[in-house]
């Protein structure tokens, strides 16, 4: 919100050379910007409406933790190098639906991989479950990448 809602001009975002190449290949359905304007939109219409915003997401240290938890040496090696390998050929795909999918397989196809986006799916889930208790009706705003998951928790727990 700081840096990004109501301002006259983005600042530059720095990203990461898998960042990058991600993005990258995603542009090839459309024009891509960061921060995705979903969330800038979100959050300028709250602001608005005086709804009040709250982040879902685990913070940097809960992500560093469940990182630390799940992802072994061994699992940093093979992701790394997947990574790498998506910098140099990035999934083949219909749509970006099919692109942010196929990239975030690819990545995560690891045990721990897995293990860890589960740990930070259900954060998010429980998050909301959370925020739903305190105010009854919410919306909430996921990446493509952990929506089905999240549907998923969120219906187990009604």
């Amino acid at each position: 919100h700081d840096h990004f809602v109501q301002r006259p001009a983005e600042p530059l975002v720095p990203l990461t050379a898998t960042e990058t190449a991600e993005l990258l290949g995603l542009a090839r359905f459309g024009e891509v910007r960061v921060p995705n304007p979903a969330y800038l939109a979100v959050l300028e219409w709250a602001q608005g409406e005086t709804v009040p915003v709250e982040a879902l997401e685990v913070s940097d240290e809960q992500y560093s933790q469940l990182f630390g938890d799940h992802i072994s040496y061994l699992e940093l090696v093979g992701r790394t190098l997947r990574e790498r390998r998506l910098t140099r050929a990035p999934p083949a795909a219909k749509s970006a639906d099919d692109y942010a999918l196929r990239w975030e397989g690819s990545v995560a196809r690891g045990g721990g991989s897995q293990r860890f986006l589960a740990a930070r799916t259900e954060a998010i889930g429980s998050a909301a479950r959370r925020l739903a208790n305190r105010f009854g009706r919410v919306a909430i705003v996921v990446d493509r990448e952990r929506f089905d998951a999240v549907v998923g928790i969120l219906r187990s727990a009604s």
